[in-house]
């Protein structure tokens, strides 16, 4: 299971990541609170040394998004709009799809049947926000749904120290992705946060990972090694 500590500003954040056992840093393109610019991208991903590094986008000009992804050398491309299956095959990178989850609507079978991808981020959708809400979906209701994933599944969305085990042994995901969570205030990481997080979710995949899937088998869905 890969670990995403996204929304980081500052190197030292980017410097906990690497020694707490991160797998993937997320430098934010897109209009945020937590966006940043090609140069402060670089300098995030200079002090993280050999952890993934991932570009978030919301309907970015195409053009852009190759240039930033070249400049800055990006091993995953994370598209958070309306970006269609042409657009990210043509951006060239893999890429990390987000899958919106509306609280009390149903997730159609449909998304997550979408095959190619690097993973499918499953992340909270509120009026006015596709991403960042620090608000969770409803983990349980999903569980029938986690065999149909076709690419990696990843899980967003209000992820914490403190429930980020109840996500893994509920969606026994591929990957976890968390932002708003370690932070101080909005767009501001905590370093003592992030170090807790990457440690929760590491002994949440000792402790469930292992176990068969709801008393059945795992999921087959691509899933990485650690």
């Amino acid at each position: 299971m890969k670990i995403k500590i996204c929304g980081l500003r500052r190197p030292e954040e980017a410097d906990v990541v690497r020694a707490c056992g991160g797998d993937y840093l997320g430098a934010v393109f897109a209009l945020s609170p937590r966006q940043v610019d090609v140069l402060q991208a670089q300098s995030l991903f200079a002090a993280a040394g050999s952890v993934g590094r991932v570009g978030v986008f919301q309907n970015a000009p195409l053009a852009q998004v190759q240039e930033i992804a070249q400049v800055c050398q990006l091993d995953l491309v994370q598209l958070h709009g309306e970006e269609n299956e042409a657009y990210a095959r043509a951006v060239g990178r893999p890429v990390l799809r987000s899958v919106p989850v509306t609280p009390g609507e149903a997730l159609a079978k449909a998304l997550l049947q979408r095959s190619g991808y690097a993973g499918l981020l499953l992340d909270t959708k509120l009026p006015g926000q596709s991403g960042g809400t620090g608000k969770t979906f409803a983990w349980a209701e999903l569980q029938a749904l986690r065999r149909e994933a076709k690419s990696p599944l990843w899980v967003a969305g209000g992820l914490t120290t403190a429930n980020v085990a109840e996500a893994i042994q509920l969606l026994r995901p591929d990957g976890v992705d968390v932002s708003g969570g370690v932070e101080s205030s909005r767009g501001v990481k905590d370093c003592a946060a992030i170090a807790a997080f990457i440690a929760a979710a590491r002994q949440a995949e000792e402790e469930y990972l292992a176990e068969p899937y709801c008393g059945e088998q795992t999921p087959g869905s691509g899933r990485s090694e650690t």
